[in-house]
């Protein structure tokens, strides 16, 4: 069994392995590393979650496979259009 930490969602994953299969061993990060990962995620870091109807997603993710683009780089690039746009109509 390998159990795996994911900074970004701070959740743990189980992998079970079969029988007669060796998991890869893994360098397990320091506590205090993981640590300072985890308390600087959450000072500095914040989620956005979208929900929309199934069919619509798969259209976003089937086009952006299509395009070669990265969903969560089109998130960013539109949040920031939208920034400037403000920033202008501000001034």
């Amino acid at each position: 069994m390998l159990i795996i930490f994911n900074n970004y969602s701070h959740k743990y994953i189980i992998i079970k392995a079969k029988e007669g299969i060796k998991m890869p061993k893994t360098k397990k990060k320091s506590t205090s590393q993981s640590r300072y990962v985890y308390e600087w995620s959450r000072k500095n870091m914040k989620q956005i979650n979208f929900c929309y109807k199934k069919e619509f997603v798969e259209e976003f993710n089937a086009a952006c496979k299509q395009l070669g683009l990265v969903k969560s780089q089109i998130v960013k690039d539109l949040m920031k259009k939208t920034i400037k746009k403000a920033q202008k109509q501000a001034q």
